[in-house]
């Protein structure tokens, strides 16, 4: 791959290696549902899921890593990137012992006490969660390794793997369940995958990047470098799980269980569509760290700008549709009465979570520069001011009081945030970036907006008419957004090079395998 089109190819990857994972659980979920029975799967998604929470333990050390090992790599200092990895294996070493030996100890008193199983059912449940908690140390080096070639900008590489060991994990367990086998296996199954990802990620390590040191070691100075980024970089996560579950919380305390429904169902598919953008940002971290390494700035303004009109794009043709016909989505999903019952929640969400967007590449390049600490007082900020007012305003105007907290605690901070991120850290003008980056999206968002008002005042009968309706939508801003200029004459060329070279690479692999054969 041309070095000029990695970031697009690293975008591209990350991102399918998301919406495989959806696709392929999608399809064989029933399945093992069905074989492996609903209260064992129960007890395998509660137990990966308590591990899950677990990880937080990690402080965001991966993304330390992948900050310093893209610096350093860009200075050349390859001595440095061997301290930072080794400390940080020598962290993760730590705090997945400490993990483990926590989820073990505790593994009868959450089994028993916490979750409700049959008797018959408990021998299997221990087992699994004892098992488990070993897996939770090989889960924590998994991101150490993982996180290396992400700071060597090699996201093609790790999606790659966690496409083929989401296959193998997959197809595994339904040939286990179809073999007759149970939850043991399953979770053993999984501890596995993870062993063997390890070492598929040490050997493709050592090839990229030769001398690379994987034993741990302490040092003081890579110590200082790590514990200082991942300690604010992981305030950022922390908030986000803070706001995540208090809000739920909040809501079942204000409206009842019921409220809960009717706000999470509306929040978790705008949620899901939405975290296609952070997938495709996430990318230029390294990136914005290598430019830092050599002392390029320049091109890291460059990049800033570029990235910043690309998640415009993609997040107002993601969210358009919804803003759009989400109601209506709403409706023939889950129903009339549910839809009536939910207000304005789709579309304040919706609004939401587009203005949030805009914020996904300032806050990684700000951390890409070593500056997590800002990213993480204003996430823990839109927190604080989010879970303030969901029980006051959830008690005067109900369902609809969430969703305008919610939408008060993003449109109140992510402007201030963008603004500080541009005018105080990159010392780039907001004015300048509204013009060369966001302008033009949102002028074609409009007039996308004004053609299509018209299919909002008739009804749609039913769910197939809604979705070519919503992808209509999608392809009309794209194609208006290309006649007005949002997209340059060389943005184009080079999408159609890296298409081309793409193409042309597959083509003449099996042409290679043809003639091999004859």
């Amino acid at each position: 791959m041309k070095p000029k089109y990695q970031i697009l190819h690293n975008a591209i990857f990350n991102t399918l290696s998301w919406v495989f994972s959806i696709v392929i659980n999608f399809a064989f979920l029933p399945y093992i549902v069905h074989k492996l029975g609903a209260e064992a799967y129960g007890v395998l998604v509660l137990i990966l899921s308590i591990i899950g929470y677990f990880a937080i333990m990690d402080l965001n050390l991966g993304q330390a890593i992948i900050k310093y090992v893209a610096e350093y790599n860009g200075k050349n200092k390859k001595k440095k990137v061997n301290e930072i990895i080794r400390v940080t294996i020598f962290l993760y070493l730590i705090l997945g012992l400490a993990g483990s030996l926590i989820i073990f100890s505790l593994s009868h008193i959450i089994v028993d006490q916490f979750l409700k199983i049959r008797p018959e059912m408990l021998p299997d449940a221990h087992f699994a969660t004892s098992i488990g908690a070993a897996g939770f140390l090989f889960t924590m080096l998994l991101s150490a390794l993982s996180a290396i070639l992400k700071g060597l900008n090699r996201y093609d590489i790790t999606s790659k793997i966690t496409i083929i060991m989401n296959i193998i994990n997959t197809i595994s367990s339904v040939i286990l369940l179809y073999a007759g086998f149970g939850l043991r296996e399953l979770i053993m199954l999984n501890v596995s995958i993870s062993l063997f990802s390890m070492i598929i990620y040490i050997i493709i390590g050592k090839r990229l990047l030769p001398g690379l040191k994987l034993t741990p070691a302490f040092n003081l100075f890579a110590f200082k470098k790590v514990f200082n980024f991942a300690i604010f970089s992981s305030l950022s996560r922390i908030s986000e799980v803070f706001k995540f579950q208090g809000e739920r919380l909040l809501v079942g305390a204000a409206l009842g269980v019921s409220g809960v429904t009717y706000y999470v169902v509306p929040s978790s598919l705008v949620r899901k569509v939405m975290t296609f953008t952070s997938h495709l940002g996430s990318v230029i971290l390294p990136v914005v760290s290598n430019l830092q390494g050599k002392e390029d700035y320049d091109a890291v303004i460059a990049l800033y700008l570029k990235s910043s009109k690309l998640i415009a794009v993609i997040a107002t043709s993601t969210c358009l549709p919804l803003i759009l016909f989400g109601n209506q989505l709403l409706g023939l999903w889950m129903g009339i009465e549910f839809q009536e019952k939910t207000g304005m929640v789709m579309l304040l969400l919706t609004l939401s979570f587009y203005m949030d967007a805009f914020t996904n590449v300032p806050a990684i390049v700000v951390n890409g520069l070593g500056r997590p600490k800002i990213t993480g007082l204003f996430a823990l900020a839109n927190a604080i001011i989010n879970l303030t007012l969901i029980y006051p305003l959830a008690k005067i105007m109900g369902i609809n009081g969430i969703a305008i907290a919610f939408f008060v605690s993003n449109i109140g901070i992510a402007p201030v945030f963008i603004f500080y991120a541009n005018n105080k850290v990159l010392g780039f003008p907001l004015s300048a970036l509204i013009k060369k980056a966001y302008l033009l999206p949102i002028v074609s968002a409009f007039l996308t907006a004004m053609l299509l008002l018209f299919f909002c005042r008739y009804e749609i009968r039913n769910f197939f008419e809604l979705l070519c309706i919503m992808i209509t939508t999608t392809i009309l801003y794209i194609v208006i957004s290309s006649i007005i200029g949002v997209f340059s004459s060389e943005e184009k060329s080079q999408c159609i090079d890296y298409l081309r070279s793409i193409l042309g690479g597959t083509i003449q692999r099996f042409s290679i395998k043809g003639l091999g054969k004859k």
